[in-house]
């Protein structure tokens, strides 16, 4: 039987690993400057306003180069590293959709956040079904709206996190992802 590694995770008795990790990447980052103190007044300033936003994520269109920013938030993943191992995984499954890392920074809130961008695809949100069968087509197996591939459990599915574009196409842009571990 698989178990979800978050589920193995919860419980360790270092929680300070995760602070000490943000810390590293933050002078890392500030010294090499891909670092941003702001991000929601950065983007806003940059691009407007988010064409999309949640829990996760703001995410900022970038017309001229046909490319997604997004801020993401780590603290819903519980550490960067767990949020970086999604972006991972991410790219394995949805290659045309590949979450490229660009920065760190802090949102207004003081939220520790992983900028990213991604390729902007034109279409239109698909349905339930499409994105069940682009998943089945690609091995992943169906249990009740989620899905396993391989040693990768995909939840999340909902029509605004995959796009069909006019060639009926179907690309996931956003899911949550996990690895499986026996």
């Amino acid at each position: 039987r698989c178990k979800r590694t978050d589920s193995q995770e919860r419980g360790n008795a270092d929680d300070t690993l995760p602070l000490q990790v943000d810390a590293i990447i933050e002078t890392f980052a500030k010294k090499h400057s891909f670092w941003i103190d702001n991000t929601d007044t950065y983007f806003h300033n940059l691009y407007d306003s988010p064409i999309s936003f949640g829990s996760e994520s703001n995410v900022y269109l970038d017309v001229n180069r046909k490319l997604v920013v997004k801020t993401i938030d780590t603290e819903l993943y519980g550490s960067i590293l767990k949020a970086l191992q999604r972006f991972v995984i991410h790219n394995t499954l949805f290659p045309e959709t590949s979450l490229n890392v660009i920065g760190f920074g802090r949102s207004q809130f003081g939220l520790f956040e992983i900028i990213a961008e991604q390729p902007y695809i034109e279409g239109r949100f698909a349905t339930i079904e499409e994105i069940s069968q682009e998943l089945e087509r690609i091995g992943a197996i169906n249990q009740n709206g989620d899905f396993i591939i391989g040693n990768f459990f995909i939840s999340d599915i909902k029509p605004k996190n995959a796009i069909i574009n006019i060639d009926k196409k179907i690309f996931i842009i956003d899911s949550y992802l996990e690895l499986l571990t026996k």
